[in-house]
């Protein structure tokens, strides 16, 4: 999928206004120009902003869209062949969204992960405010749509990034010293020097690492490095 596929996409599912659209289409064809030259995605970033006019949150969007792009052409076809794993926040949202509607009380505590537990979670905050803002965000968002827009917007990023961290981190395995024992039909026991052993099924998509488990990937269905990793090796 081209860059610009990438970026309507994008764009289609949040519908924006007609004259964002554009403005985003242009911006994408200022940083590729800028790309070709050398010049790194952050770079072309700030001197699309220092240079233009186009709104900065529409800047940094086509950079993610295009650093999304080059990570997914960095791991080659078994990727985007492989299983239907969530690719972006749009994937989940609607999980999320049914979630909130039927106010499961695991929706919080599930996606701030390792408040507890003490292990990074998909959504990081810096400080104790920032957590308490989200939980009342989460319960305006069960009654108001304004407020469950605005849940979108704050944890977004955090998702994709998330999501993105685990295609990355997927591709190191393939690259390292990865060890792969099959146990069962559908069980992958994976280890490698930096990690300690864990446990992949492939049939239910789940892993026993802290991530997966801690994290909130378990409770949102999002797939950990080590899950990408025996898809993209064909096991």
């Amino acid at each position: 999928m081209s860059n610009y596929e990438m970026l309507l996409n994008w764009t289609k599912k949040t519908s924006p206004a007609p004259n964002m659209q554009e403005s985003m289409e242009k911006i994408a064809q200022i940083m590729d120009k800028k790309i070709e030259e050398g010049i790194s995605i952050s770079g072309a970033i700030e001197i699309i902003a220092a240079t233009t006019s186009f709104p900065f949150e529409a800047i940094k969007r086509v950079g993610e869209t295009r650093q999304q792009e080059i990570n997914i052409a960095m791991m080659g076809d078994d990727f985007e062949e492989g299983d239907n794993f969530p690719k972006n926040y749009d994937d989940v949202a609607s999980q999320i969204h049914e979630l909130i509607q039927s106010e499961s009380p695991e929706f919080v505590t599930e996606i701030l992960g390792g408040i507890e537990d003490d292990y990074p979670s998909v959504i990081d905050f810096a400080e104790d405010t920032d957590r308490k803002s989200f939980v009342k965000l989460v319960a305006m968002a069960k009654n108001n749509k304004n407020a469950l827009n605005g849940l979108d917007d704050k944890i977004r990023d955090s998702v994709d990034a998330a999501i993105e961290d685990s295609q990355i981190l997927a591709q190191k395995l393939v690259d390292g010293n990865t060890e792969v024992e099959e146990n069962n039909d559908g069980n992958y026991i994976v280890k490698n020097d930096d990690t300690d052993q864990c446990s992949v099924n492939m049939n239910a998509k789940t892993c026993t690492c802290p991530r997966y488990t801690l994290g909130g990937f378990k409770y949102l269905g999002l797939a950990c490095e080590h899950i990408l990793y025996i898809d993209m090796i064909g096991k």
